[in-house]
């Protein structure tokens, strides 16, 4: 694609966030990748915008070994799918994926360098270090939109460029509510108190 294709989320929550470090799992040379969970109001109007930009600009989609773009009759197929829980059944909202290689090859030199993304806060403040960006974070994404001509599809995919942390987890459930504790009556800390946060496995903190 010749053109640069812009756009930021909605605001949704982080589910199985690879964004610190490359997913290497299904590809062996390494992908960023995170789906922001949304309510299927939200996905419907986001679907909507990028289906517009996707007819607007099929003329810039990839197509491997050729050029000429998308033709008009190519249907699109988004990266925005039902939400499913740990049994595959739908739990009523949606999840729109993001990825993005994790290395990108230099036109100039050859060589294949990091590709990692950018992290600001709500301020829209640079974030370095970057933390650890948790299941559960609240973020919105600025994502490149990548159109591939394949088979006679138009593929939308959404590359995260730059991560805006809204509401940071760190890990994963990492707070009581994440695993269901609620206040209850007994024994109180007669001390300060402590942060809501539950220490993770290998911090000197036994397992369980």
């Amino acid at each position: 694609m010749s053109k640069k294709l812009n756009i930021a989320t909605p605001k949704g929550t982080a589910s199985w966030p690879k964004l610190n470090t490359p997913e290497y799992k299904f590809d062996d040379a390494g992908v960023y990748t995170v789906d922001l969970v949304v309510s299927p109001e939200v996905a419907a109007e986001f679907s909507g915008t990028l289906t517009e930009i996707a007819n607007a600009n099929r003329d810039q989609a990839y197509v491997r070994g050729g050029s000429g773009g998308a033709p008009d009759s190519a249907p699109i197929k988004l990266p925005i799918s039902p939400y499913l829980d740990k049994d595959k059944k739908e739990t009523g909202d949606m999840k729109i994926r993001c990825k993005m290689k994790a290395f990108f090859r230099d036109s100039k030199t050859g060589e294949d360098r990091p590709n990692p993304p950018t992290f600001i806060d709500a301020m829209k403040r640079n974030i370095f270090p970057a933390p650890t960006v948790g299941g559960g974070s609240e973020l919105i994404l600025g994502c490149q939109v990548r159109l591939n001509y394949v088979q006679g599809m138009l593929y939308v995919s959404l590359a995260p460029r730059v991560v805006q942390i809204l509401e940071l987890r760190e890990g994963f459930g990492t707070t009581p509510d994440d695993f269901g504790l609620t206040e209850m009556s007994g024994f109180v800390s007669p001390g300060e108190s402590f942060s809501d946060t539950v220490p993770e496995k290998g911090d000197g903190s036994p397992s369980f």
